[in-house]
């Protein structure tokens, strides 16, 4: 199902291109599509402390690599020489693990509420995270060429940002008898919208062939709502609880290189590219969950990134 605040979102930005490029209408279209292949990675989410006779680790969760895509629309203006885009990213990951203490390992869990006189153990910590990315950017660009083999790419616009992440634990056995086994369940959520800016950068270096480069910068401005539970999972008893919601600018920086090839048609002036190379997003302080225990702050946040591979092909028609 489709958030609503996208569909919205969808709605704004497309007539912010139309109303203000549609009545000097005379363009080509061009039909983007690319493969993402990314990893997560967010700190802040240390969820048990392995111990040994001789030594302590901290236990993350195990981030794995999962396919996502671009999809952009846009128009080439020929009045005002401008590119104008719609496009949309997106991408769903998860991280799980299951820990089972041994005779020489004991498991401590590090986002229970209580303590009581020392720490809970448990033989069993099972950890579950996901997260569902969107980006919806709606730009304005226009082709420089500085050098006869150096062509710069500003682009200006709208960005609406999506993101929302579930993080779920569940402590079984030692001391946390059938009576007082517990679960948490979390989610942190972030929407908002704001202007985002971009410099891209091509350097063709032979008749097919260029190299590209580009690096963005976004400051949506939205709400995040925290939700945070830690229950006895017998009879779903509450033991701690929080709902919260507050506004804020979130930073996002995004950067990509890529090798490209390049064929055009002279006679129908049509343009097919093919691209490969490497994509990475950095989303600041979007990790706002808090330790009961610690009595933290969503302040003390931690950073989102996503990096790795992007497989692309272009069309200008």
């Amino acid at each position: 199902m489709v958030d609503g605040r996208l569909l919205s979102s969808v709605n704004f930005l497309i007539g912010v291109c139309v109303g203000l490029f549609l009545p000097a209408f005379s363009s080509e279209f061009t039909v983007d599509a690319d493969a993402l292949y990314w990893k997560a990675n967010e700190s802040g989410l240390s969820y048990a402390l392995e111990t040994r006779k001789d030594s302590s680790v901290l236990k993350q969760p195990k981030f794995e690599w999962d396919f996502g895509f671009k999809l952009a629309l846009g128009y080439f203006l020929s009045h005002h020489q401008w590119d104008i885009l719609l496009r949309l990213t997106h991408l769903h990951t998860h991280a799980d693990s299951l820990l089972h203490a041994k005779e020489d390992k004991t498991l401590y869990p590090l986002w229970i509420s209580s303590q009581e006189n020392s720490p809970l153990s448990a033989e069993q910590i099972k950890m579950h995270w996901r997260l569902h990315l969107s980006f919806l950017d709606a730009l304005a660009a226009k082709s420089v060429r500085s050098r006869a083999h150096f062509i710069l790419y500003p682009q200006l616009g709208l960005r609406y940002a999506l993101v929302r992440q579930k993080f779920n634990l569940e402590y079984r056995g030692g001391m946390f008898t059938p009576e007082k086994e517990e679960d948490l369940s979390m989610k942190n959520k972030f929407s908002g919208i704001g202007p985002y800016a971009a410099l891209g950068m091509q350097w063709p270096f032979s008749r097919h062939f260029s190299l590209c480069a580009n690096g963005g910068l976004s400051c949506p401005y939205g709400e995040f709502y925290l939700h945070q539970d830690e229950d006895i999972s017998k009879g779903h008893t509450k033991i701690f609880a929080l709902r919260d919601t507050f506004m804020r600018i979130v930073l996002i920086a995004d950067a990509n290189v890529v090798l490209r090839w390049q064929k055009i048609w002279e006679k129908s002036q049509k343009i097919l590219s093919l691209q490969v190379g490497w994509d990475g997003v950095l989303l600041f302080k979007q990790n706002r969950l808090v330790r009961f225990f610690e009595n933290s702050l969503p302040e003390n946040a931690s950073n989102l990134e996503l990096k790795g591979w992007e497989l692309g092909v272009h069309f200008n028609f």
